[in-house]
């Protein structure tokens, strides 16, 4: 018998060890399996089947409303924004406000160059004083035409001059106390004034104001009783040069850009030596009243049967991953428009009609002007839903 080499006899013992140990554990799992099955048989307990649904460590999936309509928008404060050029061109020399800055209505934010406007001013109003001297020496008795009324016709001749007076008076009254307003205003910004200064001279510009409309009406009445030729030829210079000075003032008005409404300095383009102009490609000002925010949506045509006024609303904006913002529907626009909010993803529907609507927010939210929302509509009993698929 011939005899076997040392290391066949070896590897056959090792593959054999190996055969019977991957027996041992390929059969354990298999026999644990069929005895559990024939446990379910017998036990009228359902088998409980581990899956990602009902695994304690999966999260729990969640269900989203159905919602009436979406649509995206854009934050903004209460009202709108307003954006704010300038009505005259000129180098801008001053600049009252900064980012952030809180401002009333009529306060100048910035002010544009007026010296050559300001000259002018000054001319004419030497001019009107020298002109009103020498109407005031002519004889009120020779302007009368039926000598049979000479004292009744100069009466009424002196009642109506004295109401032009009146009101050229009020209207310079007014304008000065703009200007002393402004001045007052950028004193205490420097800390150099005091608010009450300011409020002394708000109520300088009130009181000319009811002054103004006060001696209007006198001089409507005056020209009424009046039955004389009007007006002589030193009152028609009078009349020209007084309305030269309000142009004048017009003009250097133009050259204050005043915050149309209370509200809050968003954006601040200005800066002292820029030219500005009414045709500048963006605002000096950009400013709103954040007292409270809203949302201008733009909702899909297919959509507007489910909307109606005062439909509760929530917003999602992506800067604040989880958290919603509760709104209603403020108004709806009657006609369609083009969107103006630019879409996102590659494909940009140019041709897209929506109807725009405003939400205003309930309460104090993070959320901050400018920034792109995506608008939620809750369904409501008393519009039409639109059915929820979609077939684009």
């Amino acid at each position: 018998m011939p005899r076997l080499d040392s290391s066949i006899v070896t590897l056959f013992i090792a593959l054999t060890l190996a055969g019977a140990v991957g027996a041992t554990v390929t059969l354990e799992p298999w026999e644990a399996l069929r005895q559990k099955i024939a446990a379910a048989k017998t036990d009228t307990k359902p088998v409980e089947v581990a899956s990602a649904e009902t695994s304690p460590r999966s999260a729990p999936v969640r269900v989203e409303p159905t919602w009436a309509a979406s649509a995206p928008g854009r934050v903004e404060p209460n009202g709108g924004a307003y954006r704010i050029v300038s009505q005259a061109s000129g180098p801008i020399v001053a600049v009252a406000v900064e980012t952030n800055d809180v401002v009333r209505k009529g306060e100048v934010m910035v002010r544009i160059d007026d010296a050559d406007l300001t000259t002018r001013l000054d001319a004419l109003l030497i001019e009107a004083d020298v002109r009103q001297r020498e109407r005031d020496k002519e004889p009120t008795a020779a302007l009368v035409v039926d000598k049979r009324q000479t004292q009744d016709a100069t009466k009424a001749i002196e009642d109506r001059r004295k109401a032009e007076d009146d009101v050229e008076k009020a209207a310079r009254a007014i304008f000065r106390a703009k200007l002393e307003i402004d001045a007052a205003i950028e004193k205490k910004r420097r800390g150099e004034g005091s608010e009450d200064v300011v409020d002394a001279w708000r109520e300088a510009l009130a009181f000319a104001t009811k002054e103004l409309s006060e001696k209007q009406a006198d001089l409507r009445e005056a020209k009424e009783r009046s039955t004389q030729p009007l007006p002589s030829r030193l009152d028609g210079a009078l009349a020209s040069i007084r309305s030269e000075i309000s142009l004048a003032e017009a003009a250097i008005e133009r050259t204050r850009v005043r915050a149309p409404a209370d509200g809050t300095v968003l954006q601040l383009n200005a800066k002292v030596g820029e030219l500005a102009g009414p045709a500048s490609d963006q605002p000096l000002v950009v400013m709103g009243d954040l007292t409270s925010l809203q949302v201008r949506a733009e909702i899909e045509e297919r959509d507007v049967p489910s909307i109606r006024v005062g439909q509760r609303v929530i917003v999602r904006s992506d800067a604040y991953p989880g958290q919603t913002f509760d709104g209603s529907v403020t108004t709806l626009a009657r006609s369609l428009a083009p969107q103006r909010l630019p879409s996102r993803g590659p494909r940009r529907p140019t041709d897209v009609e929506v109807l725009e609507g405003v939400i205003s927010m309930d309460g104090v939210t993070p959320l901050l002007p400018g920034m792109r929302v995506d608008v939620f509509f809750k369904p409501d009993a008393t519009v039409q839903i639109a059915p929820t698929s979609r077939s684009n």
